[in-house]
């Protein structure tokens, strides 16, 4: 069972499956995840983001970028912000499944209203924009709700266009010319030297039980891979 995006195209004739496509415009109706599970997801990273913003600024850098990775990462810290009782109040929400046919939890929504991120959001907003918010929280979490993001049939000219290199490769703002720079051992050593030494200096409530021991086992692996990668140059390597 599928919905009606442009992307659902059956090109082929199918012997052991049979599909069956949803009724236009019902996707926010018999969809769990556009019943507000994608809408908790988004609210959540718009406002790690800002937070991310925010704290360049105040370190006096300029306006971060992301890259891949950290794009990545910050999914993952986002999708543990998007509750469990979120998930279930959307299928509820949906009755897919008849109450009375699955023992669902009970429902508590004044619990999903303390962990809302809207209101943080428009706090954010207007620190970053000085007390002049060009944006509500709602329209900041579906800012990108227009962009294209379904298979779009193009013909060879515009494929041809798309895939041909920029006049000059340097003014281009491809997110693919943003590179992650590769840290050193020897700088990672004294990273981890650092940062270890600013945890033994913290008070014990600060400081949870494996903290040390695993900085202290990093630190020794990190000394072992440098010591491993002196053993491994030949003598030629200094001529």
């Amino acid at each position: 069972m599928v919905d009606n995006a442009a992307s659902h195209v059956i090109r082929e004739e199918l012997e052991n499956v049979k599909v069956h496509f949803l009724p236009p415009n019902t996707t926010a109706h018999l969809q769990p995840c556009d019943a507000g599970i994608i809408n908790s997801f988004k609210a959540h990273y718009r406002k790690l983001y800002l937070q991310h913003i925010l704290k360049t600024i105040d370190a006096g850098d300029e306006m971060p970028r992301l890259n891949v990775k950290e794009a990545i990462d910050f999914t993952a810290e986002v999708w543990k912000n998007v509750t469990s009782q979120t998930i279930v109040n959307c299928w509820r929400k949906t009755e897919i499944v008849p109450i009375n046919e699955w023992g669902w939890p009970n429902s508590d929504v004044h619990s999903e209203d303390n962990v809302r991120p809207e209101p943080d959001i428009e706090e954010l907003i207007s620190s970053i924009f000085l007390n002049s918010p060009v944006l509500t929280a709602k329209e900041y979490i579906h800012i990108d709700d227009s962009l294209e993001i379904e298979e779009v049939s193009i013909d060879e000219t515009t494929i041809i266009e798309q895939i041909r290199p920029p006049l000059d490769p340097e003014d281009s703002d491809d997110d693919c010319d943003i590179e992650v720079e590769k840290i050193s051992h020897s700088t990672a050593l004294e990273k981890c030297k650092s940062l270890l030494q600013y945890v033994e200096q913290q008070d014990l409530n600060f400081v949870e039980e494996l903290d040390l021991p695993r900085l202290q086992s990093l630190l020794q692996r990190i000394q072992a891979k440098i010591l491993e990668t002196r053993q491994q140059k030949r003598l030629t390597d200094f001529f």
